[in-house]
């Protein structure tokens, strides 16, 4: 099984980006998989509606590391975790802002729903816990605001559905189509710090359709595997005291690329990309320039059945 995870963020989430191609890939054998994932986003993009404006004098950028371990207990079931690592960054021409934790860990299970010669569907289901911290200060010992939390406080809920064809028409070519849909909760408490008052907010709830295309080559005794996916992500407003916030919600289209690599059964690697075509935003935001990452995978093989397959979604 080695899966991919895709990624997509604005200034409007705290914590790390999880919500783009969360599922597993559904293997037909019992098998551990092991991934490391890191990447950058650059956020310094500031946009009104549709508009890109520019001399804007903030910087922000996020940084996260991504744990992840999968375990496919048959040809059906799949169950897995991935723990976050968040490090953001704001500054602006008189003051910078950090922080760094844990973020939200999620639990993942899925099932597979048929799988007929070259075509198969999965759902996934997700849940969040709030093992974040969402008190993080500057060094005036000002509360960060939610965005730069490297958590939510809050229980929240994705699922995924995804729809996958290998070798289209007889070609090396796979598709997949992944339908995610994230429901978030209010945290009633934010910024409830010692004998400071709280004040509920809620992240706005996301809506992402993204379809993903790798072809298969075989350089050498090395796999090398070009992907390229296309994201639509929709998020409404987020809210805050039960009222809609300023600034917040709207939609983005993206593209990204990739290069996955395997050199033998067990170990794989994938550099990948995106940037951000389009954006319909609500109101003045800052959304994210481009992303860059890193993917380093490890899988075993725990069935009697030990027949090297490719597997990327």
């Amino acid at each position: 099984m080695v899966s991919n995870l895709g990624i997509s963020q604005t200034c409007c989430s705290a914590g790390a980006p999880l919500s783009s191609g969360i599922g597993l890939s559904t293997n037909d054998s019992k098998e551990l998989f092991f991934q490391l994932d890191y990447n950058h986003l650059n956020i310094n993009r500031l946009v009104e509606s549709n508009e890109i404006l520019t001399n804007d004098p903030r910087e922000r950028t996020a940084n996260n590391v991504l744990l992840r371990s999968d375990f496919q207990v048959n040809e059906k079931f799949g169950i897995g975790i991935l723990v976050p690592f968040v490090r953001h960054r704001r500054s602006t021409i008189s003051e910078e802002q950090t922080s760094f934790g844990l973020g939200d860990i999620f639990l993942i299970g899925q099932t597979r729903l048929f799988n007929i010669n070259d075509s198969s569907a999965a759902f996934s289901l997700g849940f969040k816990l709030p093992s974040g911290k969402v008190t993080h200060t500057d060094d005036r010992n000002i509360f960060l605001s939610p965005d730069m939390q490297s958590g939510s406080g809050t229980f929240d809920f994705l699922g995924v559905l995804a729809l996958s064809e290998r070798r289209i028409l007889g070609t090396n070519i796979n598709a997949q189509l992944n339908l995610t849909y994230r429901k978030n909760t209010t945290n009633a408490d934010f910024g409830q710090v010692g004998q400071s008052v709280g004040r509920s907010f809620q992240f706005g709830d996301e809506t992402i359709i993204s379809t993903h295309f790798n072809y298969d080559l075989l350089l050498g005794s090395w796999f090398v595997i070009p992907d390229l996916t296309l994201e639509y992500r929709h998020t409404n407003p987020n809210r805050e005291q039960d009222r809609i916030a300023n600034n917040s919600g709207g939609e983005w289209f993206s593209i990204g690329f990739g290069v996955f690599t395997l050199p033998g059964e067990k170990f794989s690697q994938r550099l990948y990309g995106s940037i951000p075509v389009y954006q319909n935003l609500e109101g003045l935001q800052i959304s994210t320039n481009f992303e860059i990452g890193l993917q380093l995978s490890y899988r075993i093989n725990l069935s009697k059945n030990n027949d090297f397959k490719i597997l990327v979604p």
